[in-house]
């Protein structure tokens, strides 16, 4: 059996068992599904988390989690047609199989389409250990080395004072993050970065990486505001205004 296959049937259990049809038939039904649903879902071993535009799905055992977006921001081109709505899930397997023809693919959290059910195109990504603190410290802890080594300090004998500078000046940002990822991965964090760039993938803050096994990888890298729309375009998308 195709991943394809296996996770499409995962979808139809959660037909039969949880009455998922309800958010394939019509997508606005899906906040209502999960409060109706979320204390069975966890006593069955799922989990359903949402943000501002998309939702996961995943069951303790799966290697894959479902993700769609439900909340789509309508494209406009310059003249004002609407070009339908952005699919932010559309934009991330977009940048994956950019990253893949870049070689860079072991930095992102493999994205597969899976397909369209119902209403709703589902996309697969590999299921990562999602550990905000983690990356928080680590980046925290990188950019006061980067800190100390600017300014001529001893990281590894701060005084107090030299601490209170730091965080004085600390603020959680895109460079703070791949200082802790050049750390892991060595100077190709630097590529991963221009590449970042270059696509579109903005807004990466620490809850959008993850872990797999103990390898940092990207999990969140559909673009925000001006970066979805930068991917949009790379996508071949001849979009002017999203909202």
């Amino acid at each position: 059996m195709t991943i394809i296959n296996e996770y499409r049937n995962y979808i139809n259990e959660l037909v039969e068992q949880f009455n998922f049809g309800m958010v394939l038939e019509n997508i606005d039904n899906f906040f209502e599904w999960r409060r109706k649903f979320y204390e069975d879902l966890c006593e069955a071993g799922y989990q359903v988390c949402s943000g501002f535009c998309r939702a996961v799905i995943f069951h303790e055992d799966w290697d894959y989690v479902l993700k769609f977006t439900y909340n789509q921001d309508q494209m406009y081109d310059r003249d004002g047609k609407c070009l339908g709505g952005m699919d932010y899930c559309a934009n991330e397997a977009f940048v994956y199989e950019e990253a893949v023809k870049a070689g860079l693919a072991d930095y992102f959290a493999e994205c597969i389409y899976l397909g369209q059910i119902g209403d709703i195109n589902f996309y697969l990504m590999t299921r990562c250990d999602c550990d905000e603190d983690r990356v928080y410290s680590g980046s925290c802890d990188a950019a006061f080395k980067s800190f100390c080594e600017f300014n001529g300090y001893d990281h590894t004998n701060a005084s107090d004072e030299i601490y209170e500078e730091f965080h004085d000046q600390y603020c959680e940002d895109d460079d703070n993050i791949f200082d802790f990822a050049r750390e892991q991965w060595g100077s190709i964090a630097d590529r991963v970065k221009s590449f970042c760039s270059e696509m579109g993938v903005n807004d990466i803050h620490c809850g959008n990486w993850g872990f797999l096994g103990e390898q940092l990888i990207i999990i969140d890298y559909a673009g925000y505001g001006y970066g979805a729309r930068m991917i949009a375009k790379n996508r071949g998308i001849a979009i002017d205004a999203c909202y």
